[in-house]
């Protein structure tokens, strides 16, 4: 059985139930990235956690994508953030706690009320950081088979500021103009380890 993976984009929260057969789930978060008012656009953090053991047809794992600033989170078997990485992950919004065996930060917003948004983290490195007034910082990388955080958004002078784009950029600070909007963050649930099966051989014996 090949592994079965779920992504989630949309700010929302929801579960799924691990499939028959299933033993172990790989879960990742990066949380929203944070509106750029008064140049606060900074991007969400990364958490993941591997080899989480659970049960085919029993344990139900846990999720909520946070929209703009929001913790984005998994957890198998409770319906809540989760208190270790031994349950689940978290990626913080907006320069919030990450939880997982491996953590990443989101990147800062630039200086001053017009700096551009953080770059959201992946789970391969941080996001990068704004600058005062330019570009918004990189997302951060995928790594090997990994998801990465995206691209903070520009800084608005007497322009019109960008949005953070998904998942996790930061917002571009607004000096003269509306600031851009945080992006929201995202999840992923990979159910893998599936139970090996063997064949059983019933042997009779003839007296040979």
């Amino acid at each position: 059985m090949a592994d079965i993976v779920y992504t989630i984009t949309s700010a929302s929260s929801g579960s799924y139930t691990t499939p028959a057969g299933y033993t172990l789930v790989n879960v990742d978060a990066i949380g929203g990235g944070t509106n750029g008012s008064g140049g606060n656009g900074h991007g969400g953090g990364y958490g993941g956690s591997t080899g989480i053991s659970v049960t085919g047809g029993s344990t139900v794992v846990y999720y909520s994508v946070g929209g703009a600033g929001t913790n984005s989170w998994t957890n198998a078997g409770t319906n809540s953030s989760p208190g270790s990485s031994g349950v689940g992950c978290q990626g913080g919004g907006g320069g919030n706690t990450n939880i997982g065996t491996t953590t990443y930060t989101g990147g800062v917003p630039g200086a001053s009320s017009h700096g551009s948004g953080g770059g959201g983290a992946g789970s391969g490195g941080n996001g990068g950081d704004g600058v005062f007034n330019g570009a918004g910082g990189s997302g951060g990388a995928a790594g090997s088979g990994g998801i990465s955080g995206g691209a903070g958004g520009h800084s608005g002078y007497y322009a019109t500021a960008g949005d953070g784009v998904v998942p996790g950029g930061g917002g571009g600070g607004g000096y003269y103009s509306s600031p851009g909007v945080g992006a929201n963050g995202m999840v992923r649930i990979t159910f893998t380890g599936q139970v090996a099966t063997t064949n059983n051989v019933c042997i009779i014996n003839c007296g040979c």
